[in-house]
């Protein structure tokens, strides 16, 4: 194998000094990463932090299972919930709101960690490539530190909700230890390696996807290991073992594979209101992908953060023109893990790899464009081949190579220590992010809220007003300017017209329902005059109307708040039946409990027992068998305390 370096090995002695010497760099190494991320512990919880963690709000205050058992199987961000990763919080904290440093700090000791799998994995791949344990141990190490300092990943672990990305990318490290540990015992063992090898996967894969769904690219990730590295190993010969690897890593993979096609070709993004066709997102994302090896292989000191919005959309093979060469240089690249795969298989493991770790999030399924935490774990691949192919030069360029590594080394060190300050510094960081992304939608309301929040209003309005300089036709940043003018008392009545009239044809964001929602919040209680709940209610069924807004859970949100403000005119009604179409479109166990309470405050007490029938129908029926009963509790009181009032009504009558 052209990769393999087959030197005589060094004595006992020297090995034992070298590693000891490596391991003291290695722990210097994640002491500097700590260093450089504890600044950073300070900042605050982010924009999807939010709705995944206030739900700890709304548990089950007396039985802590319960608490539990609702917590971890309320995720609503894909299709497993992430039941994994939303237990892991609890171990932080139980109650919202909550401080977000435990919560960070949770995440960079889950970082480091996953640095100390990365380094056991890369050794052990570099020795069953029949590298001596010193060369191994240096390339391990070398594709560690970089890794682990690397700027890309701090909105991965200072951004609290990410920790989903950080477990689901630790069971893949342990699964991929854990193989190739268990594939070298089909030496001794064929039967028992196999078992190791089964016991491992069955275990490891449902914990990573139960985290995040991108486990599920473990298939790919032992795949690019197989092919690209492992193909020639001795124990491919062995029949059983090519059985087991056809059935527990080709098949799945191909399954996932077909499911992504079936997927892309079924639901475009355009059903998913986005700015992008389904053919544009797959034109824009073969530029992204070069956007993101730049960034790996050469660290940036800035236009780093969360806010990527702005990134400019590929409207064909042309528009840009970076399209077409991003394009031809990503078949070429494929291609190249085939032709180099006897001579360089450590290359094209780099590749396989990269790309195989991007299948999921920046393929078919409609998500948003970029973000860098989705090279947490993709990133290793060209990371090990980065440290071993620049570490295999002849000994007349080790001195320019050592060079260039520490330089890479201090540049990400530097980066990532200054990204860190300015996380820890929420205001500062909206407003760098803002400066660095000005067209960014996002970024301008974060500059703005955190401005609010800083009692500073002038500020807030002139970010919005930038925002809205640039995306004229965007809804959220005009909502959160009525917001804004609500707390100045500058709102007039042509601004709340005029957005009426705006709302009826808007685009849809995820950011206009919730400044809706806080819109609403602020009607409700008399604070944003002169809206009322009049002007609400037509801002309401215009929403409603809207082609973009047609989603089930928007059209949910938008009867329910209607429903509230229905109630908060006395109109029961009214408020009743909105509240049943919301229902309709995402059945909730607290419609029928609120609309029960609503009814009994009316003294309609039967048909408030009918609402209490249907919660507790629903109770009953939860489709997960561990969330049967959890609300009975709260049925059963509200239950009594209807009957009471019934039947103290009824004396009063009698």
């Amino acid at each position: 194998m052209s990769d393999s370096n087959h030197n005589k090995p060094d004595n006992h002695l020297q090995i034992t000094t070298s590693s000891s010497l490596l391991a003291l760099l290695f722990i210097a190494v994640l002491t500097v990463t700590l260093l450089i991320y504890w600044p950073g512990l300070s900042g605050t919880f982010l924009f999807d932090d939010f709705p995944n963690l206030s739900i700890l709000s709304h548990l089950d205050q007396h039985d802590t299972y319960n608490r539990v058992v609702q917590f971890t199987l309320s995720g609503s961000s894909g299709p497993t919930g992430r039941p994994i990763s939303l237990f892991s919080f609890m171990l932080n904290d139980n109650a919202w709101p909550s401080d977000p440093w435990a919560f960070k700090y949770t995440n960079l000791m889950i970082h480091l960690l996953n640095g100390v799998l990365i380094f056991t994995f890369v050794r052990k791949l570099l020795i069953t490539l029949n590298q001596n344990i010193v060369r191994a141990e240096l390339v391990a190490m070398i594709a560690t530190a970089f890794w682990l300092l690397q700027p890309l990943n701090i909105s991965t672990v200072l951004y609290v909700i990410q920790r989903m990305t950080e477990l689901s990318a630790l069971f893949n490290l342990i699964l991929l230890i854990s193989y190739l540990y268990a594939r070298e015992y089909l030496a001794r063992s064929e039967n028992r390696g196999l078992i190791l090898l089964t016991v491992s996967m069955m275990l490891l894969v449902p914990l990573s996807i139960f985290s995040k769904e991108n486990g599920a690219l473990i298939f790919f990730y032992l795949l690019a290991t197989e092919q690209a590295v492992l193909s020639q190993h001795k124990y491919n010969s062995l029949i059983k073992f090519k059985t087991w690897k056809l059935a527990f890593i080709v098949i799945p993979a191909l399954l996932i594979i077909a499911y992504l096609i079936y997927y892309g070709i079924k639901t475009p993004a355009t059903s998913f209101n986005r700015d992008f066709s389904f053919q544009q997102r797959l034109l824009t994302e073969s530029r992204i992908m070069f956007d993101y090896l730049g960034r790996i292989i050469v660290p940036r000191l800035g236009d780093g953060g969360l806010f990527h919005d702005d990134y400019t959309i590929s409207t064909s093979l042309t528009n840009p023109l970076s399209t077409l060469f991003s394009l031809l240089a990503i078949v070429c690249l494929l291609f190249s893990i085939f032709v180099f795969r006897r001579k360089a298989p450590l290359y094209s493991f780099a590749v396989a790899w990269f790309f195989s770790g991007h299948l999921i999030e920046s393929t078919v399924i409609p998500l948003e464009l970029y973000f860098e935490h989705r090279n947490y774990l993709p990133m290793v691949g060209p990371l090990i081949a980065i440290s071993y192919y620049a570490t295999n030069f002849s000994k007349s360029h080790k001195y320019t190579t050592s060079i260039l590594i520490v330089g890479l080394l201090l540049t990400s060190i530097f980066s990532t220590y200054q990204n860190s300050k300015i996380w820890g510094d929420p205001l500062l960081a909206s407003q760098i992010w803002a400066s660095e992304h000005p067209s960014s939608i996002r970024s301008r309301q974060a500059a703005a809220s955190f401005a609010v929040l800083n009692n500073d209003y002038a500020e807030a309005e002139r970010q919005l007003r930038l925002g809205i300089s640039y995306n004229p036709d965007d809804v959220s940043l005009k909502l959160q300017m009525l917001l804004v003018q609500c707390a100045t008392k500058t709102l007039t009545s042509d601004e709340i017209e005029s957005f009426k009239n705006t709302i009826k044809f808007a685009k849809y964001s995820h950011a206009s329902t919730s400044s809706l929602i806080q819109l609403s919040q602020l009607v409700s209680k008399g604070r944003c005059k002169p809206l009322n709940t009049n002007d609400m209610v037509m801002i309401y069924l215009r929403a409603i109307e809207n082609p973009g807004f047609q989603s089930h859970k928007t059209q949910h949100m938008l009867y329910y708040w209607l429903g509230q403000t229905f109630a908060d005119q006395r109109n029961l009604s009214s408020a009743m039946e909105a509240l049943d179409k919301a229902h309709a479109f995402q059945p909730v166990i607290d419609i029928p409990l609120l609309q029960a309470i609503w009814l009994s405050s009316a003294g309609l007490y039967d048909d408030s027992l009918q609402y209490i029938s249907v919660a507790r129908k629903m109770d009953n029926r939860a489709k997960n068998p561990l969330l049967k009963h959890s609300k009975r509790r709260d049925i059963d009181n509200l239950e009594q305390l209807i009957i009471k009032a019934q039947q103290k009504h009824n004396k009063i009558l009698q």
